[in-house]
């Protein structure tokens, strides 16, 4: 349908089969190589299966796999889990988004605490009113009803201004995210599911926000009520305390949560990442699609270099084919070092690769541990 793009944020504008990799990409053996791991398969359990028995299943393929093909398949197995929004160990993710939630949920506390407590004191000021109705008969739970549905439409008027300023404020946070090399889809719909949960909320909030006051409120004396001049006795006095203690320990929480959000974000942006991202601009080229071969590929590249480097302000340039800390990788095989044993069951090391050209490293500033920078006479005909 219009508007699917997968389930990612990626947003592509071309679907073709999986047969057709090896016509996309120059590498023919990305569907024939055992030592390829760059497949993610889905399935959609039968009914009633179950996903122990998946996983018994795919276990046994993975044991016939490995004595199959002993050298390839040595220490690889097939393992199910269940399907999530959240790509690869999506636990980080979901425990950041439980932690988000539980402050809004310690605002929300907040807001229903200092209604309570405006109900309580409007509920005060109508004790003349509530003993009167109380005294020509009307039942209690009736009076309890009618302020349960007095702050069930200040809740509802309160959701629906949150699902407007909802709207608002989610286009200005999409409008505001930094472009990114490649294209992507982080619309945040406010679609039904999100109208359903807002006012089955605000219902929530509004029957545990008004029924202490409507309770208190309707248990009036008569002849109390009637000869007050609106001020509460104790009892209010103290559950309004009470409310105000709340809010009060409910803000602190929230604050020393927020300045461990804005330190933890401090860290984050010192960490590190081994190159210096000031300064460098990306640009992306696909000399294929405009019919450039491997040849003719290498000589604009070099009369790319000789252009890009002669522009005033420009240090360096350099081709990758991957970009530091970006979505994709490159696997070309593991590693073996002389003298290091791999991992158990492993008969290499695990290794991210990159291809760059000579100037690479000083572009991103990055520093050599040991040896040195390609240069131009590192070609295929050289050691």
């Amino acid at each position: 349908p219009e508007g699917f793009h997968g389930t990612t944020v990626l947003t592509g504008d071309l679907w073709v089969p999986l047969t057709m990799v090896g016509e996309l990409s120059p590498r023919r053996t990305l569907l024939t190589s055992r030592e390829s791991a760059w497949i993610v398969m889905g399935a959609r359990l039968k009914p009633g299966v179950s996903v122990t028995h998946a996983q018994a299943e795919l276990a046994n393929i993975g044991r016939a796999l490995e004595k199959e093909f002993p050298v390839a398949n040595r220490g690889k197995g097939l393992s199910v889990a269940a399907s999530s929004p959240l790509p690869g160990d999506g636990a980080p993710v979901a425990a950041f988004m439980a932690v988000l939630m539980g402050l809004v949920a310690l605002v929300l506390a907040i807001a229903c605490a200092n209604v309570a407590g405006i109900l309580l004191a409007r509920a005060t000021a109508r004790r003349r009113e509530i003993a009167v109705r109380l005294a020509i008969g009307a039942g209690r739970w009736r009076l309890i009803r009618q302020m349960l549905i007095e702050s069930t439409l200040l809740f509802l008027i309160g959701g629906a201004a949150g699902l407007m300023l909802a709207r608002v404020m989610t286009d200005a946070l999409v409008s505001m995210l930094p472009a990114v090399p490649i294209p992507i889809d982080l619309t945040l719909a406010l679609d039904g599911r999100a109208v359903a949960f807002t006012l089955g909320l605000s219902l929530v909030a509004a029957v545990l926000a008004g029924l202490a006051p409507a309770l208190h409120a309707s248990r009036a004396e008569l002849v109390g009520g009637l000869k007050s001049d609106g001020h509460g006795g104790a009892e209010r006095m103290r559950l309004r305390n009470a409310f105000v203690i709340g809010q009060v320990a409910f803000s602190i929480v929230l604050v020393v949560s927020a300045g461990l959000f804005v330190r933890a974000l401090q860290r984050a942006g010192n960490v590190d990442p081994g190159f210096d991202p000031h300064g460098v601009e990306l640009g992306q080229l696909g000399l294929s699609l405009a019919g450039y071969t491997p040849d003719t590929g290498r000589v604009f590249s070099r009369e790319l270099f000789r252009r890009v480097r002669e522009i005033p302000g420009v240090q360096s340039a350099s081709l990758s084919a991957i970009m530091p800390l970006g979505d994709r990788g490159l696997g070309l095989g593991g590693l073996s070092v002389p003298g290091a044993e791999p991992p158990k069951g492993r008969r290499f090391f695990d290794a991210d690769w990159n291809v760059v050209t000579p100037g690479y490293f000083a572009t991103m500033k990055m520093a050599l541990a040991a040896g040195r920078d390609f240069t131009d006479a590192d070609r295929d005909d050289a050691p």
